[in-house]
């Protein structure tokens, strides 16, 4: 059975988006491994706290994550 591990930003989605992605992402193992797997699918999410959380060497924050939200509208 698939298990994915889903690490996102404390408050960073709302629990609709979060949901939407743990659907998209059981969506996505089916897709590819068969409609079968679905019901075996294993989706966990782990929220790290603000700050803690870091790509490419650069502090991810609720702040930095806003001003990538707004530059993109």
């Amino acid at each position: 059975m698939p298990v994915v591990n889903l690490k996102l930003l404390k408050g960073a989605f709302s629990q609709e988006n979060t949901q939407k992605m743990m659907d998209g992402i059981t969506d996505a193992v089916a897709a590819v491994a068969g409609e079968y797997i679905r019901r075996h699918t294993i989706v966990i999410v782990d929220e790290v706290e603000d700050g803690l959380y870091s790509s490419g060497g650069h502090k991810v924050t609720l702040k930095s994550i806003e001003m990538m939200r707004n530059q993109s509208k």
